[in-house]
């Protein structure tokens, strides 16, 4: 609930959204960040988790997930391989944590 709760930057709360996500070839031994529109994201969101819902074929994965903006998730892919390999395109599960009280206070007191 809203308001019950010290300012110390509580969750207020936890959902797991589905994405429709097509991501783009990420190049030989690198890590590559890309944007997706998914609406409903605020820029004061975190994202906790991301799976995605099928065969994950390929030697490229999701190493960091943040919001950058208003309906914008950042994912950073990783591609240890040799060649260019392109993540599976489909739906991900995303878990996003709102914070009740913002600004976050800076200490515990």
């Amino acid at each position: 609930m809203p308001g019950t709760t010290l300012a110390r930057g509580n969750i207020l709360s936890n959902v797991v959204l589905q994405a429709n996500l097509t991501p783009v070839a990420v190049a030989a031994n690198s890590t590559v960040e890309q944007n997706f529109a998914v609406v409903g994201l605020i820029s004061s969101d975190q994202v906790s988790a991301m799976s995605f819902q099928g065969a994950f074929a390929v030697n490229v994965a999701p190493v960091n997930f943040r919001v950058a903006t208003a309906n914008v998730l950042t994912v950073a892919f990783q591609n240890p391989t040799n060649g260019a390999v392109t993540p599976p395109s489909g739906n991900y599960f995303v878990e996003v944590n709102r914070i009740e009280a913002l600004p976050a206070p800076a200490n515990l007191v």
